[in-house]
C-alpha cells in the first residue's frame, strides 16, 4: 500500500561539517573531497566515509566521526580507512599514485554493516570497472568479502561501473550502480540495478533510468541514492558535480524510474547528495563547490506533492 506521494524540500542554512583542511596535519595530501556517506556505528556514534581524490596515492577513503548531534561541526577526522587492494583484484594495472576506489556507501543490515564501493579497473587500460563489498560487525573495522578467487568484487560492469548504492527491500538486496560510457537510448550513461538474496549471486544488470535533466553525457548518472518512503522509491542522481544539480525521480517500482524526466519530481541545488535521517530529522548533504574542500549539510523536509495527489 502506498501513502501520499512526497517531494524533498531543503530549508534553512547550509553548514560545513567536513573540511579537508582538518586532515592536512595527518600527512594526507589534501586532494578534492568528493563522494561520501553517513551512518551510525554500533555505539550510536555518527561515522562518515569520505573519498579524497588526487592524493599522492590516488583515491582513498577517510573516516570522520561525530559523537554529538549529526549536524554539529566540526567532525573529527580519523585518517585513511580504506585504500585500493591490488591482491583483492582492485584497481588492476594502475600505478601507485593513481589507485582507484570510488563512492563508498554503508548499509546497516541488522547486526552487520555492508560497505559497497567502486573498485576501479579489473584490467589494465581501464576498460571495465567493478563494484566491491566489505563487512563490519561494529561499523568501525571493515574487512573485504572475498570470493573463491580472493577478489572483493561482487559485480563487474557494465562498462565503467563507478558509483554504487545498496538498499534492502523485502529481504532482497538491491544494488544500484551509476555507469559511464554505457549507451542506452540517447544517453551515454545509465543507472542499473542488480538483485541478490545472499550478496553472492547477483542478477544480470537491468537499466532503471537514463537521461533527463542531468544530461545524456558519459557522467550523467553519478552519485546514486535511493530512499523508500511510504510505498514510494525516490532516486537521486546527478550529472557533472560542478553543476550542483541533483535530480529526484519517484516510482512505486524500484526497478523502473522511466527515462528522461518522465518521473522527475524535483531538482535540488546539491552535488553528490546523500540523504540522512537523524532521530526523525532529515538532512541533505552536498559537496562544497567549486573548490571541493569539504561537505556541507542542510535540513530537509518531505512535503506532500499536492499536484501529484490531485491526479
Amino acid at each position: 500500500m502506498t501513502g501520499i506521494p512526497k517531494k524533498p524540500f531543503v530549508y534553512g542554512d547550509w553548514e560545513t561539517i567536513l573540511d579537508k583542511h582538518q586532515i592536512a596535519s595527518q600527512n594526507i595530501s589534501c586532494g578534492q573531497v568528493v563522494d561520501h556517506c553517513f551512518f551510525q556505528d554500533q555505539t550510536g556514534t555518527w561515522q562518515a566515509w569520505v573519498q579524497i581524490r588526487d592524493t599522492e596515492i590516488g583515491r582513498v577513503f577517510t573516516r570522520w566521526e561525530q559523537s554529538n548531534s549529526f549536524h554539529s561541526a566540526p567532525w573529527t577526522p580519523r585518517g585513511i580507512c580504506w585504500k585500493a587492494d591490488h591482491p583483492a583484484g582492485e584497481s588492476v594495472g594502475t600505478s601507485p599514485h593513481e589507485d582507484v576506489i570510488q563512492a563508498p556507501y554503508v548499509l546497516r543490515d541488522g547486526a552487520q554493516y555492508l560497505l559497497v564501493y567502486g573498485g576501479g579497473p579489473i584490467e589494465p587500460g581501464d576498460e571495465t570497472r567493478q563494484v566491491c563489498l566489505g563487512r563490519s560487525s561494529d561499523g568501525i573495522s571493515f574487512v573485504r568479502e572475498r570470493n573463491a578467487d580472493g577478489f572483493s568484487r561482487i559485480a563487474i560492469g557494465p562498462h565503467h561501473a563507478a558509483d554504487a548504492f545498496l538498499l534492502k527491500h523485502n529481504d532482497e538486496y538491491l544494488l544500484y550502480v551509476g555507469t559511464q560510457h554505457f549507451t542506452v537510448g540517447n544517453a551515454q550513461s545509465a543507472v542499473i540495478i542488480r538483485k541478490s538474496r545472499n550478496l553472492r549471486d547477483w542478477s544480470e544488470p537491468r537499466v532503471v533510468h537514463y537521461g533527463g535533466t542531468c544530461g545524456t553525457h558519459t557522467h550523467s548518472s553519478q552519485s546514486i541514492f535511493v530512499c523508500f518512503l511510504d510505498g514510494y522509491f525516490y532516486l537521486f542522481k546527478m550529472g557533472w558535480s560542478s553543476d550542483e544539480r541533483t535530480a529526484v525521480y519517484r516510482s512505486t517500482d524500484p526497478e523502473h524510474f522511466g527515462h528522461g524526466d518522465d518521473a522527475l519530481i524535483e531538482v535540488l541545488n546539491a552535488s553528490a547528495a546523500e540523504i540522512i535521517n537523524s532521530n526523525g530529522q532529515w538532512y541533505l548533504s552536498s559537496l562544497i563547490i567549486p573548490d571541493y574542500s569539504g561537505v556541507k549539510v542542510a535540513p530537509l523536509k518531505w512535503v506532500e506533492d499536492v499536484e501529484q495527489d490531485k491526479d
